[in-house]
């Protein structure tokens, strides 16, 4: 009898447990739809404020726009060409006169230099005369600096070498790691 009591007061208590765990486990999930919620409105909120500043940008740019396309207008309208008034034309073509006039100086100038050193090879070329014989064999023989070059080249690889070996090079200082040992002896 003893025994079917204490377990009827273990069922109670499991099933007080129980209940209490559920009404947990509900607690916890209307925190997280609240949370969630709670969330999901501050995105819209976000959202709504950034649809109304991207409106705003929108509309200020609109507006600089039209201001920039009205201040085009207004200095096309007042930078219309007057013609020149009759001294500024005058001027205007002594300018151009002198111009075509220094232009046409250049190329004569030109011309002249052009033909003077046609002359002067001329001159030149009579004065010498030239005849060598067609020798196509001497197109292909080496030229003097070339065989300078080979013989160079041949003297240097006579020439004796470093083995290139790091531990064959002398120094003339003795590192001090092994200085330490024989001044500890002593």
């Amino acid at each position: 009898m003893k025994r079917d009591v204490q377990r009827e007061i273990v069922k109670d208590w499991k099933r007080a447990k129980e209940e209490e765990r559920k009404r947990q486990e509900a607690r916890a999930r209307e925190r997280y739809v609240a949370a969630k919620r709670s969330e999901e409105e501050c995105v819209r909120a976000r959202q709504r404020a950034n649809g109304i500043r991207l409106e705003e940008y929108k509309r200020q740019k609109a507006a600089e726009r039209q201001a920039a396309e009205r201040a085009v207008l207004t200095m096309k309208a007042m930078n219309v060409p007057q013609p020149p008034s009759p001294q500024t034309a005058a001027r205007l073509r002594q300018r151009s006169d002198a111009l075509v006039k220094r232009r046409q100086e250049a190329a004569e100038q030109k011309e002249r230099d052009r033909r003077d050193r046609e002359n002067r090879a001329l001159s030149i070329k009579r004065q010498v005369s030239i005849s060598v014989e067609r020798d196509p064999v001497r197109v292909l023989k080496d030229t003097a600096l070339m065989k300078m070059r080979k013989a160079a080249a041949r003297l240097e690889e006579l020439k004796p070498r470093d083995s290139g070996y790091i531990r064959n090079v002398q120094h003339k200082a003795q590192p001090v790691w092994i200085k330490a040992p024989a001044s500890a002896g002593v």
